[in-house]
C-alpha cells in the first residue's frame, strides 16, 4: 500500500524526532472514549497501512489525528519520548515535507502469523503498551505485535457490508479488537481499541429484504461520545 504522508523533524530538549502523519485527514474514521475506533473500508485500510509502517520504522513516531482523540504509534525501539512532552512536540509539527511510503503486505502478514503462534508466551515488552495524555493514546510495541494489529485492521477493512442489513442502513458493526495484542496487566476498563466497521450507505447496494431499504441513506456519523477526563 502507498501512503501519502507528511514528515516532520522537530527538535525538543536537544534531540531530533521523526514524526510522520497522513498528508490529509483520514476521512470517516474516529476514535472515541478511549475505546471505539470506527471507520469505513478506506479508513480502516489506511489504519492497517500505518500500523504496518510503524512496525518497520523503529526510529519514527506515527501520528494519527482521529477527531476527538489521536493515536501515536511507535516501535519499541523508537526514540524515547515522555508522553507529558507530547503537546510541546506536537506544536512543533510545522513545515513538514511530503513523503510517500510503501508497505509490504506479505511481510506484514508473515510477522502477524508469527505473533499469532507465540502471543500466549510473549513478554510484556513485546506487547502493545498503552499510555494516555492530552487526548492522545500512545501504542508502542514490537514489530510482530504492530504487524498483528495491522492485519486486524486489514481484516475489518475487508468486511463485506452487503451481507449485513444493519450496516447497509448505516449502523456500525463490531469486527475485532486489539485485546490479544495489549499488555497482560493493562486496565481494559480504562483503555481499549475495539474496531468497528461503518460503511457509507449511499454507496452500498441494499439487500432485497433489508429493513428500511427504501429509506434515504444517512451520512456517516461519528459515534456519540461519553466524555471522560483526560488521564496522564
Amino acid at each position: 500500500m502507498r501512503l501519502r504522508t507528511t514528515e516532520f523533524r522537530p527538535r525538543l530538549d536537544g534531540r531530533e524526532y521523526r514524526v510522520v502523519r497522513p498528508r490529509t485527514s483520514l476521512r470517516r474514521t474516529a476514535y472515541t472514549d478511549w475505546r471505539d475506533l470506527t471507520g469505513d473500508h478506506e479508513g480502516l485500510s489506511q489504519l492497517a497501512g500505518y500500523f504496518s509502517f510503524a512496525a518497520y520504522s523503529p526510529h519514527t513516531l506515527v501520528h494519527l489525528p482521529l477527531g476527538e482523540l489521536d493515536l501515536v504509534l511507535g516501535h519499541r525501539r523508537s526514540p524515547g519520548l515522555r508522553v507529558s512532552s507530547w503537546p510541546q512536540l506536537r506544536r512543533r509539527l510545522v513545515r513538514g515535507r511530503p513523503l510517500t511510503v510503501t508497505t509490504d503486505e506479505r511481510r506484514t502478514a508473515a510477522d502477524a502469523a508469527a505473533w499469532a503462534e507465540q502471543h500466549d508466551r510473549a513478554k510484556d515488552r513485546d506487547r502493545l503498551f498503552p499510555a494516555r495524555h492530552a487526548r492522545t493514546l500512545f501504542l508502542t510495541g514490537s514489530r510482530e505485535v504492530l504487524a498483528s494489529a495491522a492485519m486486524r485492521f486489514a481484516h475489518a477493512a475487508g468486511f463485506d457490508s452487503r451481507t449485513k442489513p444493519l450496516v447497509i442502513a448505516g449502523h456500525r458493526m463490531p469486527i475485532s479488537s486489539l485485546v490479544s495484542e495489549m499488555r497482560l496487566h493493562w486496565d481494559v476498563d480504562r483503555t481499549e481499541v475495539a474496531i468497528h466497521f461503518q460503511g457509507r450507505p449511499e454507496r452500498s447496494r441494499p439487500a432485497v429484504d433489508a429493513p428500511g431499504a427504501g429509506r434515504a441513506a444517512q451520512p456517516f456519523r461519528k459515534p456519540a461520545s461519553r466524555r471522560s477526563p483526560t488521564a496522564v
